[in-house]
């Protein structure tokens, strides 16, 4: 560990959850959370997993853009996207209140996968190449797991979308 914290490593996400797993294994990060626009074309991919590795990829891509000419730019970019998907269809995370209640009635007492692609984008400026430009090695996966929530109420629903969790 002493190695990475020794580096500036870059998590391209808001997510309190994202960062919290990383510093729970003894990583600290600096949060620059993506601006890129999920807009993608699910219909484009062949499935959820290329989908959220794409997602993954394009948010991890602006973020190293964005900080490529800095004094000193991250030697580790992560970044991440989840999403879920039951019955063919892909959710991602809810727009608002309304919208977690459907998503979380909908999964009550059935199951689900959830999907997360996770990329890794490592900066090799210190590798001489003679160009003085940043050469970044990119590293993409997925891991998916099949979840079964089990049967809850309306009134559950809520109170746990009142935790802020869903959002």
């Amino acid at each position: 560990m002493h190695i990475l914290n020794s580096q500036r490593i870059v998590l391209a996400s808001g997510s309190p959850r994202r960062k919290q797993i990383l510093e729970n294994v003894g990583i600290t990060v600096e949060v620059i959370p993506s601006t890129f626009e999920e807009k993608l074309e699910k219909g484009n991919f062949q499935g959820p997993a290329q989908y959220v590795m794409e997602t993954a990829l394009q948010k991890t891509l602006q973020v190293v853009q964005a900080t490529d000419k800095d004094k000193h730019p991250p030697d580790l970019t992560i970044g991440a996207d989840t999403v879920v998907t039951m019955d063919n269809k892909i959710f991602e995370k809810p727009r608002d209140k309304e919208d977690a209640f459907q998503m979380l009635s909908s999964f009550s007492g059935r199951s689900h996968t959830v999907y997360t692609g996770v990329v890794l984008v490592t900066n090799s400026r210190n590798v001489w190449s003679g160009d003085g430009i940043n050469h970044h090695k990119i590293h993409q996966f997925y891991e998916s797991t099949e979840v079964f929530m089990a049967p809850v109420t309306s009134e559950i629903i809520k109170a746990y979308i009142e935790t802020g969790e869903p959002m």
